[in-house]
């Protein structure tokens, strides 16, 4: 035999060894247990076609649904839920994994936390209230993940680590509660006005306060803080930028689900906040009365949904004129 046939023996002998070992891990148990556990639970899942979700467990069940946007239910009316906890869920269902398979015994499953009493289910649905998939969660599993049971499938598998984010279901934790729109940033504000007649600690009741801080360019040619009128003394840069600050992130504690008490702060307000911007637009944050729970009625006079402030937040948003003054 020549050399070169001898060559291209050798090299099929090499294709064919490779072949077999290549074949031998691909039908491998372990290999096969391997690809498994990354298979995706739910393979087609396009969530662009999911139109509600569904969060519930024994005691309370939340539902939000899509729209221009995420809306969630307060009080009977739509309140805005946050678009991007939502979009995360809805990766982490499209991206979980099947992970390990840990029983198939329903005994056992409710031992996991995932009898109906115990269990948080996921539901997406899509047109029409189809149900695209579903998931109960029970305990959190044993070196990671949770016990997971898709759908009415009898195996109880072990993953889904990502979700631990998205379990709560209470409307505070899926509400986006921020009061002035998101696309307002703290070095757009220009102008500050603050009016209110809510009692501090140590002060009558009655007692009210009223400035405005407008920010332009000095002498110098940079942007600084004055009070307008200018004032006496001048306005401390630090503590004005902190305000704005306060003001974009106003967060509430959660909606307000009673119509009459934000109708009521609209209407007569106990404190008022304008914030002016760059782009020529202007809100007004009015905020009402105290309730009994010490959270306070909060809706903006543009429109829009209303909220419970909790009263931290007021030290941060109703500073005196004195504190901002330069010392």
């Amino acid at each position: 035999m020549s050399f070169h046939a001898k060559l291209i023996a050798l090299g099929s002998v090499f294709v064919v060894l490779l072949a077999a070992l290549v074949l031998g891990a691909m039908i491998s148990p372990r290999a096969a247990a391997q690809r498994a556990e990354t298979a995706l639970v739910f393979p087609g899942l396009n969530t662009d076609r999911v139109q509600a979700v569904e969060l519930s467990d024994a005691a309370a069940r939340l539902r939000m649904t899509r729209n221009t946007g995420w809306s969630l239910d307060a009080g009977g009316k739509p309140f805005p839920a946050s678009s991007d906890k939502v979009a995360g869920l809805l990766k982490q269902v499209a991206s979980l994994v099947r992970g390990t398979v840990v029983t198939r015994d329903p005994k056992a499953a409710d031992a996991l936390g995932l009898a109906a009493k115990d269990a948080k289910k996921i539901v997406l649905r899509g047109q029409g209230g189809t149900v695209l998939c579903e998931i109960a969660v029970g305990k959190q599993g044993a070196g990671g993940g949770y016990y997971l049971r898709v759908g009415d499938r009898p195996e109880v598998l072990q993953t889904g680590e990502g979700l631990a984010t998205y379990l709560a279901v209470d409307r505070p934790s899926w509400a986006d509660l921020r009061v002035l729109p998101r696309d307002v940033k703290t070095d757009s504000v220009m102008r500050i006005s603050v009016m209110s007649g809510l009692p501090k600690p140590g002060e009558k009741p009655g007692a009210r306060m009223e400035y405005t801080l407008l920010k332009e360019k000095g002498s110098a040619g940079a942007l600084a803080w004055s009070f307008s009128p200018p004032a006496g003394a001048g306005v401390d840069q630090q503590k004005a930028g902190q305000l704005a600050g306060a003001l974009i992130a106003l967060e509430g504690a959660d909606a307000l689900t009673d119509q009459a008490l934000g109708a009521a702060a609209l209407a007569s307000p106990a404190a008022t906040v304008t914030v002016s911007l760059t782009d020529n637009r202007t809100f007004t944050i009015a905020l009402g009365p105290a309730t009994p729970a010490r959270q306070y009625p909060c809706t903006l006079r543009e429109g829009g949904p209303a909220f419970l402030v909790p009263e931290w937040r007021l030290e941060g948003i109703l500073p005196s004129k004195e504190s901002l003054a330069a010392r």
